[in-house]
């Protein structure tokens, strides 16, 4: 009986802190975020993933010693 107990008041504890949880996020100033969403980014120059790489010169082989 105290397990049944013990179970309903935990999953009760649960159903009350997580609405609480929720607000808690919902309440904090988020102008910090805001901020960061207005400031102005350069555009970058998309690479070309045909474009051919210059390839690195041969190197002779060397004879095992």
């Amino acid at each position: 009986m105290k397990k049944i107990a013990l179970l309903t008041l935990f999953s009760t504890a649960l159903l009350v802190s997580a609405p609480l949880v929720s607000f808690a996020d919902e309440a904090t100033d988020s102008s910090g975020v805001s901020v960061l969403a207005d400031d102005v980014v350069d555009p970058v120059e998309p690479t070309d993933p045909t474009t051919p790489v210059d390839p690195v010169d041969p190197v002779d082989p060397v004879d095992p010693v």
